[in-house]
């Protein structure tokens, strides 16, 4: 009965050992999927206010004004627009859980063509 009792605890420590040495891995891919998730949100962010100053220059209104509008309040602050002569560009710095974190490819560039 003894070494029933002595072998249920020299598992459970293995195992417990075992949850110490995998928690690591377990945060990594959690931050990972985090980041994942804010770089789909700041791109379809920039990508909305892009569209959304481009309709505007074309129907003859301010792009920069409409773009910046179409950003949420948190977004404001974090967004470079930039409106040419045939494209509006919006560009998302650091989302708010991210900190100085910059992902690539949260800008978005829409382009037309003047008729």
């Amino acid at each position: 009965m003894r070494r029933a009792i002595g072998g249920i605890r020299e598992d459970a420590g293995q195992a417990f050992s075992e949850v110490i040495a995998l928690a690591p891995l377990v945060v990594a891919f959690s931050l990972a999927i985090a980041s994942l998730g804010l770089w789909v949100v700041g791109r379809r962010v920039a990508e909305e206010a892009a569209s959304a100053g481009s309709i505007a220059v074309l129907e003859g209104g301010d792009g920069r004004a409409a773009a910046a509008d179409a950003l949420p309040g948190w977004a404001r602050t974090r967004a470079v627009i930039t409106v040419g002569a045939t494209q509006t560009r919006v560009a998302m710095h650091g989302l708010p859980l991210m900190g100085d974190i910059e992902l690539p490819g949260m800008v978005a560039t829409v382009r037309w063509a003047a008729n």
